[in-house]
């Protein structure tokens, strides 16, 4: 995915924020870890005004609203959702 090489490209600490839109979603809970890893590189420290900002699909806490989300979320996926499973806890 585009953001293994963040680092690489950009060196530590270098930017004050870092914006991720909806793409944790369909990298599956690993791979999302490691996007996170790769923009918290990236971003200054917190103690430096750094932050990291995310709009992301994540399960919802209403029980109700989480579990039409476990059943449907792969069959949307696959319809037209280009990968994104919606029903992760990206939190975790």
């Amino acid at each position: 995915d585009a953001t293994t090489q963040l680092t690489q490209l950009f060196g530590e600490n270098k930017f004050d924020t870092v914006v991720d839109t909806f793409s944790l979603c369909v990298m599956g809970n690993d791979g999302a870890r490691k996007c996170l890893g790769q923009l918290a590189s990236v971003v200054k420290e917190r103690k430096d005004r750094g932050q990291i900002l995310l709009i992301e699909n994540t399960r919802a806490e209403n029980p109700a609203l989480g579990l039409y989300q476990d059943v449907t979320a792969h069959v949307a996926a696959d319809m037209g959702g280009k990968g994104c499973l919606y029903n992760q806890n990206i939190g975790q």
